[in-house]
């Protein structure tokens, strides 16, 4: 219903009759309309989990910064990719912001804090946060384009080929980047200095 028809349209009524029970069952499962619909959000179907990201997380760390951060994007676009549902809320989003998708946001927010665990030891000068949101943002883009639209820059974004092909760019684009020393980091370069004339 989240996904097609927007958490406006969500009552006990409405759920209980799309999943084909008695309202009432809301009731005695969750105690609450509210305790439903917090089930939702901190369940693994409204959002990946950590497990599904960050797997083995003693062998994540032992990759090197730009191969794990390469992998925990790879297996995140793979995590939503297998969630169709959640990616139509993301685009829903976009059109309507209710205390639901609040509650929603406040569970990617508390997601996203327990990934960035993995990045301490991010090379100086790496703004993990700013490089997390470009990423994700960018794959988020792509899913719900994916929707609407089959072809992107001569990409299927509907194919797993097509996304095969992403993932090695991420791969690409954050295993080289991230094993350069950022340019704040690196050493400046010695200036020429113009030697004065002689004094008049």
């Amino acid at each position: 219903m989240l996904a097609h028809e927007g958490a406006p349209a969500l009552s006990p009524a409405s759920v209980a009759r799309r999943a084909g029970v008695d309202k009432a069952l809301v009731y005695r499962y969750f105690g609450s309309f509210d305790g439903l619909l917090k089930a939702y959000v901190e369940g693994s179907l409204s959002w990946p989990t950590l497990a599904d990201v960050a797997g083995d997380a003693d062998a994540l760390l032992a990759l090197p910064f730009g191969a794990r951060c390469a992998l925990i994007m790879r297996r995140y676009a793979a995590a939503l990719r297998a969630r169709p549902d959640t990616v139509a809320i993301l685009a829903a989003e976009l059109l309507e912001r209710t205390p639901f998708h609040a509650a929603l946001e406040q569970r990617r927010e508390q997601f996203g804090a327990a990934l960035f665990q993995l990045a301490k030891d991010a090379p100086p000068g790496v703004d993990v946060e700013a490089l997390a949101t470009l990423m994700t943002g960018a794959i988020h883009y792509l899913l719900i384009r994916a929707r609407q639209v089959e072809v992107f820059n001569g990409i299927h974004l509907a194919s797993d080929a097509g996304w095969s092909r992403i993932e090695s760019a991420l791969d690409a684009a954050l295993s080289g980047a991230l094993t350069r020393a950022p340019a704040s980091a690196r050493r400046p370069r010695a200036r020429a200095v113009k030697s004065a004339g002689p004094a008049d």
